[in-house]
């Protein structure tokens, strides 16, 4: 017979799986054409020629999708086979991170309906590539480590993964620096028991840091061969590979501007509302437990000043890295939890 602990995975692991249907049917009628033209971004990652030069470190996803490609008639149905699966696994583990926080099945559905939800609203044509689907698992993966405690080597090891997906995993280092210090920070304060500075953890972060920019660098000039999008976008066309990301704030401040000051249908204003809330959670579980989450919040607060200077305001999936902080703030500040799972030692909760 399954225990309860097998029962409450099968159930998320339904879940997940039915909403991924759903949300794969959402992205297909919603993208048309264009899901094919972001299954030949990921063919172009591979070919050494991706529509601009800074995608063509992000090469875990495509790779997946080559891997299992001679399983499917084509690379697109690998493709699509591969959001589905992706898609899976994000449920669930959103699932997990209800489980892990609250201990009860309302909190675990209450974090899988704040993820599923999360995740349609920030869907905009007309991309959606393959590195974002693992970027949202990678940043998942993260919080479930934080609230478990894992020790840092764990971290490290999320990290090698993710830096094959987007250079973005570097913040899983920068948590790594700035947990390090916070703790240290305060275990000197009255009461706080006097910790030592954690030495592996800090020199793993900046480590990771430094690395993390090499190996994007290593694999550029590898494999680049071609940027194409200046070929296949009238509207950059004679750019090239120049980013003028100062252009990028001026360009995104005029987006929220002209959301807040001309009624449109499409309602582009709640963007603005979805990232005040980001930025609310963000603070409030650094106040609501600053010794577990204070340098997890900074993080995601340098995530999101850092999204809003790279990228462009109402292109809304490159903020699904912040779907987990969503998860989780929602979770802590609503206070549905019971009793945090954790195992002896390190805090480490048993898996749902």
């Amino acid at each position: 017979m399954l225990n309860t602990k097998h029962r409450r995975a099968l159930l998320g692991l339904a879940l997940s799986s039915f909403f991924a249907l759903v949300q794969f049917r959402l992205i297909i009628m919603l993208f048309g054409a264009d899901y094919g033209r972001a299954v030949d971004a990921a063919a172009g990652v591979l070919a050494g020629k991706p529509h601009w030069r800074t995608f063509q470190a992000r090469v875990l996803g495509p790779l997946l999708i080559d891997r299992i490609s001679p399983l499917f008639p084509s690379f697109f149905d690998a493709h699509v086979c591969f959001s589905i699966v992706t898609l899976a696994v994000m449920g669930y583990l959103a699932w997990r991170i209800g489980w892990r926080v609250g201990a009860n099945l309302g909190a675990a559905m209450l974090a899988l309906f704040v993820f599923e939800t999360s995740f349609s609203f920030l869907l905009t044509p007309h991309w959606l590539y393959a590195w974002d689907y693992l970027n949202i698992i990678v940043f998942l993966v993260f919080v479930d480590f934080v609230v478990a405690g894992r020790s840092w080597p764990w971290f490290v090891a999320l990290w090698a993964i993710g830096i094959f997906s987007r250079e973005t995993a570097a913040f899983i280092a920068v948590w790594m620096i700035l947990e390090a210090l916070s703790r240290r920070y305060f275990a000197r304060r009255p009461g706080g028991g006097g910790e030592r500075l954690d030495r592996g953890m800090l020199i793993a972060g900046i480590v990771s840091l430094v690395l993390g920019a090499a190996i994007v660098q290593a694999i550029t000039r590898a494999l680049f061969i071609e940027e194409v999008g200046p070929k296949i976008f009238n509207d950059v066309a004679g750019e090239g590979g120049r980013a003028f990301y100062a252009l990028r704030i001026a360009k995104n401040f005029d987006i929220a501007i002209d959301s807040l000051t001309r009624f449109q249908y499409d309602m582009p204003f709640v963007i603005l509302i979805y990232l005040g809330v980001t930025l609310v959670l963000a603070i409030g579980i650094m106040r609501a437990d600053r010794r577990r989450y204070f340098a997890f919040g900074l993080t995601y607060i340098a995530h999101i000043a850092t999204t809003l200077v790279f990228g462009i305001l109402n292109e809304t999936r490159v903020f699904v890295e912040q779907i987990p902080l969503v998860i989780l703030g929602t979770l802590v500040l609503t206070r549905l939890n019971g009793r945090p799972e954790r195992a002896p030692g390190f805090g480490i909760g048993d898996d749902p």
